[in-house]
Parts: C-alpha cells; structure tokens; sequence
C-alpha cells in the first residue's frame, strides 16, 4: 500500500487528495499539520474577518471528508528532519512518519521581520487559521490594527478592517501598494481612496519596533515616530527554509519543480508558497491563493496516479470590490471602475 503524506495543510493538499481519490482508493494518505488548524481556503480569510462568511465557509472540506476518503490528519506535528533517503518524516518528539510520496505544501517556519518586539502577544501572520480566528476574537476589544504589506490581501485585510469600524494604519514597504498589481497612478487613487474613509497609509517604509510590556501596543518607524495599536499583522513573512538546507533537493528562492510540480527527487512534490512558482517578484499572494493553489493540488494529484500532467497557470479573472470602486484583474491588464449607484424600483 503506497503512504501518500502531504506535509502542511494547504488547499492544494485536499485538491490532490480529491484527485487521488478518484482513480486510487487503496494508498493511504495523510496530512501533517504543525498545529491543529483544519485545510483551509487562504483566499477567504478577509471576507472571514469582515464578518462576511462563518468558519465553515472557509474550511477548505468539512471535516467528515477526511473520515470517508480515509485520510489520517496529524496535528501538532513539528517536524525536526525529513529523511530523504529512508523516506521519512522525523518529529520533534522522535516519531516517524514514513511516506512513499511526499507533498510539501509547507514547510511550518514563518520567517517574521528581526525587529525587537516580534515575540509580543496580538503580533500575528497572516498565513494560519489559528492566528485568523486570533485576529477574529480579538477585533470587537481593540481600537486600532497596523498592517504591514504591500500586497492585495494586504488591501483587502484593510478594507475589512475598516469595515469592522477599527482604525488602521497601513505600513506599506514597497513604494506604492499592490505593486505586483497596480500601476502607479491605479495605487494613487486607491490610495487616496482609503485616505478618505480613514486609512492611515504609509508607504515606503516598515515597522522598526514593537512596543508594549507584554501585548502589542503601538509600533515604532523608522522615522522614530510613534502609532498606537493594539494589533500588529504582517501578511508577507516569508517561508523559512532550514528544514531543507543542506539536503539533496534543489533551492532558489524556493523549492525548484518542474512542470509537474515534482522536486529534482522523483517522489518529492512541492506546491503552493513554498515552490518558486510563488516566489516571482511579480506573483501577488491574493491572486495566488485564489486561482493557482486549487490548480495546483489537482496536478499533484494526477501525477501521482500516473497520469503526466504539466501545471498551467490558470488565466486570470478576478473581482474585487473595494468600497466605491471595483477593481477588475484579467490577463494583462488591471482596470478600475466606479460602483454604480444601486437604482429603487418603482
């Protein structure tokens, strides 16, 4: 019986368990997750925090999905070493995990910003469904979240939060926002937007410090001043590799794959943020985790059943609204275009 373990709980996990599970009832399967946090959908976690869609909306599966395609989840599993000749997954409480093919979809270390203060409590990524329910619980209590992000979740992640009546501060590092995504004069009016509904945008700059004796209370720039907030999240830390250093597979700024998403070792895939198709400076996270991930995992999951299939990236098509305007993102071009006013029936 062929062991199929999928390291990380991505969506693109449960799109190849989906796959899988079509042409192969017999492999056993097994996903292994660092916390406890259920496969979610990535791309719906700002509607979650607008108070637009419940918990369940979000779940990648319910959970008997797992029950009928007989799919073991391993929670609070911290992976210490991956043996890649014996093929097995070693933990930090010394057990073994032994696969046949391994999907990493994660590989469990966020790489945060080195500045003092990043260990405060209410400091929080914006990758894990724990932090997300964190933020959730935590917003009807504080006044004031300062982002730190240039990218279209970071957008959306204000948006909602301005939705929910708090104050925020963007701290933009890029030079404009949504770089990857907008012109120069688009991030203008967005910007000039978000000012007007009461958006404290900073652009060009990060976060130098963290204050508060224990919980997050303002951030320090690096101009020296000084903003109130009682909740910090960074939407852009990056996958930290040194699970994977100094082993056989093949690093760039991520884990190189081929068309097939398979690494240079013959059972080893690599999909979602941690492959170097997400890695490209102009792959906008938001667009990622919408349209790309699902595609992913149901590549994966035919090469696995044998089946060669190369990865696409699917066209892009997107909608999104942002108060009074919409924006419109298709192949080669992002458009702009004012909400019109909703017209009374007579």
């Amino acid at each position: 019986m062929k062991k199929i373990v999928f390291l990380g709980n991505s969506l693109a996990a449960v799109k190849a368990i989906e796959e899988i599970r079509r042409g192969d009832q017999e492999s056993r399967l097994t996903i292994v997750s660092k916390n406890q946090d259920w496969p979610c959908r990535r791309n719906l976690f700002v509607p979650y925090l607008a108070k637009e869609l419940k918990e369940f909306d979000v779940l990648a599966q319910p959970a008997d999905f797992y029950k009928k395609n007989n799919v073991q989840l391993l929670f609070d599993k911290k992976i210490a070493r991956i043996d890649f000749k014996k093929n097995r997954l070693m933990t930090e409480e010394k057990e073994n995990i032994e696969f046949d093919v391994l999907v990493i979809t994660d590989v469990q270390i966020a790489r945060f910003p080195d500045i003092k203060g990043i260990q405060k409590t209410n400091v929080f990524g914006f990758r894990s469904w724990g932090d997300i329910k964190a933020i959730g619980d935590l917003l009807p209590i504080i006044e004031t979240v300062a982002v730190e992000g240039s990218d279209l979740s970071s957008l959306l992640l204000v948006c909602a939060f301005k939705k929910r009546q708090r104050e925020v501060i963007w701290v933009v590092p890029d030079h404009q926002i949504c770089p990857q995504t907008l012109s120069s004069e688009q991030a203008q009016a967005i910007g000039k937007l978000l000012e007007g509904k009461g958006v404290h945008l900073i652009p060009g700059t990060s976060i130098k410090e963290i204050l508060g004796d224990v919980e997050a209370k303002a951030v320090r720039l690096p101009s020296g001043k000084v903003l109130a907030a009682q909740a910090v999240i960074f939407t852009q830390p990056k996958s930290d590799f040194r699970l994977l250093q100094n082993g056989p597979l093949t690093l760039g700024r991520a884990i190189a794959v081929n068309d097939q998403l398979k690494t240079n070792l013959e059972n080893i895939f690599a999909v979602d943020d941690v492959c170097e198709l997400f890695s490209s400076p102009e792959c906008d996270a938001y667009e990622f985790q919408t349209t790309h991930v699902p595609e992913q995992g149901r590549v994966v999951g035919l090469n696995i059943l044998g089946q060669t299939t190369s990865y696409i990236a699917p066209a892009r098509h997107l909608t999104i609204p942002i108060f009074d305007v919409t924006l419109i993102l298709n192949a080669d071009y992002c458009q702009i275009v004012e909400n019109q006013p909703a017209t009374q029936g007579h």
